[in-house]
């Protein structure tokens, strides 16, 4: 399935004149966002365990996903969770928006 859905992509990118942008092996420096995030994912939860089936591969990955997301601060947020940042973000915009309307 995972073949077919890659070839359907690719006819389509190719059906529109759109050129994919790859990362050339070992250059991770090329999208370090994504290679940061691998890496973390690698190193605070893929290293630490040893899983017995998918399902609880699933259920750990799912749980590190919500600490990562929801628990953990990120320096690149100033301390705070992607949920916090979200939130203060959705207020400022919000209170952007509000200023705008007419009274």
């Amino acid at each position: 399935m995972v073949r077919s859905l890659a070839r359907a992509l690719q006819g389509w990118l190719a059906q529109h004149a759109i050129e994919p942008l790859y990362i050339d092996p070992g250059c991770p420096w090329q999208n370090g966002k994504d290679e940061r995030f691998n890496g973390t994912v690698r190193d605070e939860c893929l290293n630490m365990q040893l899983f017995d089936s998918l399902i609880e591969a699933r259920i750990r990955l799912e749980a590190f996903r919500q600490h990562y997301n929801t628990e953990r601060p990120h320096s690149a947020l100033g301390y705070q969770t992607p949920l916090a940042f979200k939130q203060a973000w959705n207020e400022a915009q919000k209170k952007q928006q509000d200023s705008l309307i007419l009274t």
